[in-house]
């Protein structure tokens, strides 16, 4: 029974890290444009920390003659469609700036305006779009935002070294459980089952059981870390945390059960030894 515990605990743990690592890996923000009229160059990196305020910039070109065309001939359009697909956000021409008066050499001929973070305070996948047009032709490019804890892309690198990471841990876990439960969970008994010898040992067991649970909670909240920091996936999150939340509160009161159990079997071998060192052998307490 304790050998398939185990290896249920391990292989679920295992699957579990790989979805994830190899879920979050896929992310990638996919972007469309329009192949005439107008072409917009919009310059982003597909990525925005949750909270954290946007600056966009953008740049219009005929794509007949490649010319830069600027707010006197073109009216402009922001949309932000939030995870749940509920526009959120608009801004039209009159609320857009065009060049940065303060700084000319930061944004030259490009249109610009800001977005609060008050509009990105949920991690998971946002949707743009941008329409420019002057009074005979137009274009639009549209795409996703992938809103996430870090704001940052899940690198190969990175990738590599938070799975190298888990592999460690899950090691680590399942060593663990193998020493726990190879120790002896009682005292010595002879072949009619009368208990000869104090086994202190069992204390230690008790110890192994511990720090494998404190891994455990340590393995859930790098998941929910990782899941945080890069996916654009609220379900996923919220999950894992979920189960970290209830491993996490369930660790007081298996402390406080320890302990108890500890002072028990204190006890009870103090009163055994007594026993023992007058000749009585009993088969329980």
């Amino acid at each position: 029974m304790a050998k398939r515990f185990l290896v249920l605990s391990l292989f679920c743990i295992l699957v579990l890290s790989i979805m994830t690592t190899s879920f979050v890996s896929s992310k990638t923000p996919t972007t469309t444009t329009s192949d005439y009229g107008l072409r917009i160059s919009f310059p982003s990196s597909g990525f925005l920390k949750a909270g954290e305020d946007m600056s966009v910039r953008w740049w219009v070109y005929n794509i007949t003659d490649g010319k830069i065309l600027t707010n006197t001939t073109t009216n402009c359009t922001l949309n932000l469609l939030n995870v749940s697909g509920y526009n959120v956000w608009r801004v039209a021409n009159y609320s857009i700036k065009y060049g940065i008066p303060s700084n000319p050499q930061a944004c030259q001929n490009c249109f610009n305006t800001d977005i609060k973070g008050k509009n990105f305070t949920q991690i998971g996948y946002y949707m743009y779009q941008l329409r420019c047009q002057t009074t005979t032709i137009g274009g639009y490019i549209s795409g996703d935002l992938i809103v996430t804890g870090t704001g940052l892309d899940l690198t190969e690198g990175r990738s590599i070294l938070y799975f190298a990471i888990l592999i460690f841990l899950l090691f680590f876990f399942g060593l663990i459980l193998i020493c726990a439960f190879k120790i002896p969970g009682g005292n010595d008994k002879d072949e009619q089952g009368q208990i000869i010898n104090i086994n202190n040992l069992k204390y230690f067991k008790g110890v192994l059981f511990f720090f494998a649970y404190l891994i455990l909670i340590s393995m859930f909240y790098f998941l929910v870390n990782i899941c945080y920091g890069y996916l654009g996936e609220n379900l996923s999150y919220k999950l894992l945390f979920v189960i970290f939340r209830v491993l996490y509160g369930l660790l007081l009161p298996i402390v406080i059960m320890w302990f108890i159990w500890i002072i028990v079997q204190i006890a009870q071998d103090k009163k055994l030894k007594g026993l023992i060192s007058h000749g009585i052998y009993p088969t329980k307490l």
